[in-house]
């Protein structure tokens, strides 16, 4: 056996070093960082589809409605909608402190009074034959 010293040497330990801390900083771009972290479980969701409307019409006809109506509810603190060809959905945050299952419930009964009022639009359903023409998440 010789006497020297077995094993990597400095500079293979430095070079593969160089090369992970090159490999660390490529990578900070593609790293998902919330400033403010959703509250999970605090935002309930109205999805619903209308065949063949434009984005415009869903947006004037169905998904201003729904907001106006979702806005005015006890607890919530925002209301956002997306609306694209044929299909929408309306996102309620409530407080942290609101009861989700009440809010939920208050939701389910302020889209089905809203109901009729969208009659003249042929709401599609989002699933089965027996759901309502939309669904609350």
């Amino acid at each position: 056996m010789s006497g020297g010293r077995g094993g990597i040497s400095s500079f293979s330990v430095l070079l593969i070093a160089v090369a992970l801390a090159a490999v660390g900083i490529v990578s900070i771009p593609r790293l998902n960082v919330q400033y403010k972290p959703s509250e999970p479980g605090h935002t309930i969701r109205v999805s619903y589809r209308l065949a063949g409307a434009s984005s415009e019409s869903l947006e004037s006809e169905v998904t201003s409605k729904i907001e106006g109506v979702l806005a005015g509810l006890d607890g919530c603190r925002k209301v956002t909608s997306v609306s694209s060809k044929g299909v929408g959905s309306v996102s309620v945050t409530f407080g942290k402190n609101t009861d989700i299952a009440a809010a939920r419930f208050e939701v389910a009964s302020a889209v089905r009074n809203l109901y009729p009022s969208l009659l003249p639009y042929r709401l599609m359903p989002e699933g089965r034959k027996r759901r309502p023409p939309y669904d609350i998440r």
